[in-house]
């Protein structure tokens, strides 16, 4: 299963499901609650996790930045209900082989991937 870093303002219930589905998540909010999104970057790299966000924010500092991250996962549309919050872990798990090294945003169930510098 994967390694993944979800942001601070990330949806705590998909922490949980993604959890439930044996993936080791570490949860900003429960770690590191105020950290820079510079940290969390870095965080990202060094421990080769890919980072789970709804924060759009991170793709200009992840290009601007040697070494930014491991990988991005961004997440456009915040799910509300119980169903849109399995279908965000259905498709974070289905784009997390490609996730290393690049930035994936994930838009109404449509994905688009850049390589990170």
């Amino acid at each position: 299963m994967a390694d993944l870093l979800a942001d601070q303002c990330f949806d705590a219930r998909l922490v949980q499901i993604l959890r439930n589905r044996r993936h080791d998540v570490v949860f900003v909010q429960e770690t590191a609650p105020g950290a820079s999104d510079v940290d969390v970057l870095a965080a990202s790299y060094s421990q080769s996790r890919t980072l789970l966000t709804f924060d759009k924010g991170f793709g200009e500092l992840a290009f601007k930045a040697s070494n930014s991250a491991f990988g991005i996962l961004l997440l456009r549309d915040e799910p509300v209900s119980p169903a849109g919050l399995h279908i965000y872990a259905d498709l974070i798990e289905q784009n997390l082989a490609g996730a290393p090294g690049h930035f994936t945003t994930i838009q109404d169930q449509r994905v688009r991937r850049r390589k990170l510098p």
